[in-house]
């Protein structure tokens, strides 16, 4: 407000300095046209001999004061023009920490569409691997359903050969008895043939009597065979 009345003073103190020097110049064409034909200034001095003192006073008050508040505004406008620099230098680094931020979201874009890629092949690889696998699982079921079912075979197999050799074994239990039968009736037979050489000796009959007696032990061993 200070400086807006100050300005408003200094135009009213032009102001008036014109209207002084208008009468002036009108009824001084001729002086004028000469000043300005020599090419002499109009100074403030020069003016100010046109001037009553007092006008003269306060237009100089005016235009000290009017300079007071140019340097104000000078000085003001420097500030700002601090100001202005120093925004304009933050603008500038925050241009520049964008960019570098558009920079590393482009880097993140490129590594993450070449890490899609890289996990997309290695997914169609794993895919691949997979079914593979699978398909050597379902393999290696069918093998062993193969095998356990040729264990059941072999187990059958055994039970029915473990069932074969005891039957076997009752066989063998059967010719084991028939045999000690056998070898029972050989040694009866061998003591009845020692009874009937022992017989013979002692009576020292005639051969056709041995013979007889011979006859008889035969017919009596075919007797006990058919029992």
């Amino acid at each position: 407000m200070k400086t807006n009345r100050r300005l408003v003073n200094l135009l009213a103190a032009g102001n008036i300095v014109v209207l002084l020097t208008a009468p002036w110049l009108v009824f001084n064409n001729g002086g004028l046209t000469k000043v300005v034909a020599e090419g002499v200034d109009m100074t403030s001095a020069t003016l100010a001999s046109m001037l009553n003192p007092e006008q003269v006073g306060i237009a100089q008050t005016d235009l000290e004061t009017a300079n007071t508040d140019l340097t104000a505004v000078q000085s003001k406008n420097q500030e700002l023009q601090q100001m202005v620099d120093l925004m304009q230098a933050r603008e500038a680094a925050y241009q520049q920490a964008i960019a570098d931020a558009n920079q590393k979201i482009a880097e993140l874009e490129q590594f993450g569409t070449s890490t899609r890629a890289i996990f997309s092949s290695q997914n169609s690889e794993l895919g691949v691997t997979v079914q593979t696998l699978q398909a050597r699982e379902a393999e290696f079921q069918a093998r062993i359903s193969t095998a356990n079912q040729t264990i059941q075979d072999l187990e059958s197999q055994l039970a029915q050969s473990q069932n074969d050799l005891s039957g076997l074994q009752a066989q063998n239990n059967e010719l084991v008895q028939m045999l000690q039968i056998m070898q029972a009736r050989e040694e009866q037979y061998q003591a009845q043939l020692q009874t009937a050489n022992q017989a013979l000796a002692n009576t020292g009959g005639q051969s056709s009597g041995v013979s007889a007696n011979g006859a008889h032990y035969w017919e009596h061993g075919e007797h006990e065979n058919d029992d």
